[in-house]
């Protein structure tokens, strides 16, 4: 059976394209345990193939409808139905639908409250000044910011690798086509197979999240714990999603800012100098005092892993300031600046 089910033929079943003998072969050998390589093997081709997905993020409910009434559901499949009886069979269908829907399925299938009930986790936690590398259980790894952390289970276990995280962290995940990490922060699931992005929650309502490398889907989770899809993002992309307003905002991100930060340095692009303040102030732990009149004035910069007084030399220098350190405070005092 294994060899008689190509790449070719699954592609015709999960078109509708195959005959009905076929199709009873195929879903028989998707029943089965040996079609888990043939079914990733499909997955990566077709995520290989995708460049954008801004016509998935639009069309999920319409493609979602529609698988709905080819497979005859009443409610999400994952609920609907067993993995270990049709699961596979599903997640290959779902292939056709489009990269939104697959995010849709994929955010379905997050582990059921009574299993997460036996599962033993772990919480990291850095205090401000402090960053720290975490390596997960799947040998994925995740650099953590000062003032974040990230809660994940001992071992992951399931379908899918979930974490709670809030702060600001680079995560470089293990690729595993046939179980998507999901990264899950204010209501906000940040879903991948396997690919690199920063994810930065301290803004009020507002949580960022950055691509490296590989693609990545943002959705939210509804009230009812269904997962909408809002954007998928890919290489040098950026999402910034309002979580009072509802509304997401996508744009470019020089991949270099990422990995300057995952190596210990920080790059401020045109940022208000109360903006810089509370980023040095977690990242030093520091206390920064400047006036109100200066709070609004804007500096680009961009530092390695220095100290906080080469920081603050070169900021003096580029925004006419002076500075003096005391007791772990910043009096920052104004000398000549002009307002952007």
């Amino acid at each position: 059976m294994e060899d008689q089910v190509t790449r070719q033929l699954l592609h015709l079943y999960i078109r509708g394209i195959c005959s009905p003998s076929e199709k009873l072969q195929v879903e028989e050998y998707l029943r089965s345990e040996k079609s888990n390589l043939l079914i990733d093997r499909v997955l990566d081709e077709y995520w290989a193939e995708l460049d954008t997905a801004q016509s998935a993020t639009d069309k999920t409910d319409h493609y979602y409808s529609k698988f709905k009434t080819r497979y005859q559901l009443k409610s999400p499949p994952v609920k609907k139905l067993k993995w270990h009886e049709s699961g596979l069979l599903k997640y290959a269908a779902l292939l056709v639908l489009g990269l939104g829907a697959v995010f849709y399925y994929l955010g379905l299938r997050s582990t059921p409250d009574s299993q997460t009930s036996s599962i033993t986790f772990v919480k990291k936690y850095n205090p401000l000044g402090q960053r720290s590398i975490v390596t997960l259980p799947d040998s994925s790894v995740v650099y953590l910011g000062p003032e974040s952390w990230i809660k994940f289970p001992r071992e992951f276990l399931g379908h899918t690798r979930e974490v709670s995280f809030q702060g600001e962290g680079f995560f470089d995940v293990k690729h595993r086509a046939s179980n998507p990490f999901i990264v899950q922060s204010n209501g906000i699931k940040t879903i991948v197979l396997g690919t690199s992005f920063k994810i930065e929650t301290f803004r009020p309502h507002t949580i960022s999240i950055s691509v490296a490398t590989g693609k990545v889907s943002v959705g939210k989770v509804l009230s009812n714990k269904k997962y909408q899809p809002l954007a998928v993002l890919t290489h040098g992309k950026r999402a910034v999603y309002n979580t009072e307003k509802q509304k997401i905002v996508i744009d470019d991100m020089p991949v270099n800012d990422l990995l300057v930060w995952k190596e210990g340095g920080m790059v401020f692009r045109n940022l208000t100098l109360a903006e810089i303040s509370q980023r040095l102030e977690r990242w030093y732990k520091v206390k920064i005092i400047i006036g109100k009149k200066m709070e609004g004035f804007r500096i680009s910069a961009s530092f390695g892993n220095v100290t906080i007084n080469e920081v603050m030399e070169v900021i003096s220098r580029t925004a006419g300031l002076r500075y003096r350190i005391s007791n772990q405070i910043i009096y920052l005092t104004k000398t000549s600046m002009k307002k952007t």
